[in-house]
């Protein structure tokens, strides 16, 4: 498997996903359920756009994967500024997920085994750079034990130089 990477447009926040929405039957039962906004709605039907541009197909990632995001904000709301409305790094997360597996680019969000999300500096009308790659869980040890030297030399075992699982 090949990585993919792609630009896509900036996602609503997760806040503002979805909607309430308030059904009232003929005999006068309420219920309540939730609904995808225009924003989100929009926002997948950008993203689709965005990855089959040039009538390419999707590419159906499977297995172990990870995922790094670069957000490019579309305002300073992400500066931790005086302004009161701003952005979490986390409501992003899923409005991007929901709308790659949409798109047919992964089969299912549970397949990001490393996720990390960056936020960059605001741009114009803002935009998410995504890159998705195999994800190696010996290569991902072998970092933990060389980041975390000192902590994993009382973890792991005498005579060895690993985690103990």
């Amino acid at each position: 498997m090949d990585s993919w990477k792609a630009v896509l447009p900036f996602p609503p926040s997760l806040n503002a996903q979805y909607l309430n929405a308030r059904r009232k039957t003929e005999r006068g039962k309420v219920y309540n359920a939730k609904r995808l906004s225009p924003d989100a709605i929009r926002f997948r039907e950008m993203v689709v756009v965005a990855v089959r541009r040039g009538h390419r197909a999707p590419p159906r990632l499977t297995g172990r994967l990870k995922v790094l995001v670069y957000a490019l904000p579309p305002d300073r709301k992400m500066d931790g500024g005086k302004n009161r409305n701003r952005r979490d790094l986390d409501n992003l997360w899923k409005a991007i997920c929901d709308a790659l597996t949409k798109a047919g680019v992964i089969a299912d969000d549970c397949l990001f085994d490393d996720s990390r999300i960056i936020r960059g500096n605001p741009t114009g009308p803002g935009y998410v750079l995504v890159s998705i790659e195999p994800f190696h869980p010996d290569a991902a040890l072998l970092r933990v034990n060389t980041v975390f030297a000192a902590e994993v030399r009382g973890l792991a075992e005498p005579g060895t130089a690993s985690l103990p699982f």
